[in-house]
């Protein structure tokens, strides 16, 4: 049986003043076991006020139904947790089990919900900002 998909454009937005990475990890075998060191898998980098690389999405739920959600592209079944940092170290980490070091009040990149972007010329933009950057945790 064919479920229908539905297909967007999307890209991550950097309104801040400082470039940042984002970083993708795989921390667990298939089975679960923790990983001695965690597994790099994907870094995404995006300068100072511009917009990642527009990537495509298919998934089973448009717009405006309260079950769409996606992971970004970069990181669909590979990773399961994710860290977003700025040039001075400072920023966020998120994994499938704790979100505690997040973005306030946002999705993590694991599971991007619809209040969390916005549309602007057909891409679905997730934005970090500059109040982003200057409320980051210092990481590990």
């Amino acid at each position: 049986m064919n479920t229908e998909q539905y297909i967007y454009n999307v890209s991550l937005e950097n309104t801040s003043q400082e470039s940042l990475t984002i970083i993708g990890y795989k921390t667990k075998d298939h089975l679960g076991n923790t990983l001695v060191s965690p597994e790099l898998i994907n870094t995404i980098i995006v300068q100072a006020n511009s917009i990642s690389k527009i990537e495509t999405i298919k998934v089973p739920k448009p717009l405006g139904d309260s079950a769409f959600g996606f992971t970004y592209p970069n990181f669909v079944n590979m990773v399961d947790s994710i860290t977003l940092k700025f040039t001075n170290g400072r920023g966020y980490y998120s994994s499938l089990n704790n979100n505690n070091f997040w973005l306030e009040n946002r999705s993590d990149l694991l599971n991007i919900k619809e209040k969390d972007v916005i549309q602007k010329n057909g891409v679905l933009l997730y934005t970090i900002t500059q109040d982003d950057y200057e409320n980051a945790h210092v990481l590990p």
